[in-house]
């Protein structure tokens, strides 16, 4: 990924922030950080550049940093429903987050209801579900059950996941794999 040569004229701030956009895809997310960073000094009134910076903290696990941009956002687009929404994603890694976190998924279904109150009932039957025990050790995989939802439901995810073969359920477990799991439980669904 070429850089940008900051030796010549100056650059604007949507190049620094393109750049960014790069690096972010790349999966270099200082670097796409630095560059955010840019552009923010250039123009530090566009909500935009302060969104991307909170996903790429978020990303590197710099929650409270990541908050701190979601609210810069929120500060200059008051009325920004992305931002309330991923504020609230990234308020679950914060400990004693949950109560601002629903605050903002509130915020964020009131500003884009169309938008986010379909998502707002997935992530609330997923949260209620990881919090259950299962007796089949798969159920308890929380990447699994946010897959298996999205894709079958809930009722449906359970009456497949008892269906599948014990061998298939040690073999994701013993793996680490939850994968093996969708995909054994795709195959059963297209089998019905």
């Amino acid at each position: 990924m070429k850089k940008i040569d900051d030796s010549k004229e100056p650059i604007s701030a949507e190049n620094y922030f393109s750049q960014g956009i790069n690096f972010a895809k790349e999966k270099q997310f200082k670097m796409a950080i630095e560059y955010y960073d840019e552009a923010i000094k250039l123009k530090p009134n566009v909500a935009e550049y302060y969104y991307y910076k909170a996903v790429c903290l978020d990303i590197l696990g710099d929650y409270h940093e990541s908050v701190a941009m979601c609210n810069k956002v929120i500060e200059i687009d008051p009325v920004n429903a992305d931002a309330y929404h991923f504020k609230a994603h990234v308020l679950g890694y914060v400990e004693g987050g949950r109560a601002e976190s629903s605050h903002c998924y509130n915020k964020a279904v009131e500003l884009n209801p169309a938008k986010y109150k379909v998502k707002w009932g997935l992530e609330c039957t997923i949260l209620a579900v990881q919090k259950m025990e299962y007796d089949i050790p798969l159920l308890n995989h929380p990447e699994l059950l946010k897959d298996g939802i999205r894709i079958f439901g809930f009722n449906k995810t359970i009456d497949l996941c008892n269906k599948l073969d014990l061998s298939l359920i040690q073999e994701a477990v013993i793996n680490s794999d939850p994968d093996i799991i969708l995909a054994g439980l795709i195959s059963l669904d297209l089998s019905e």
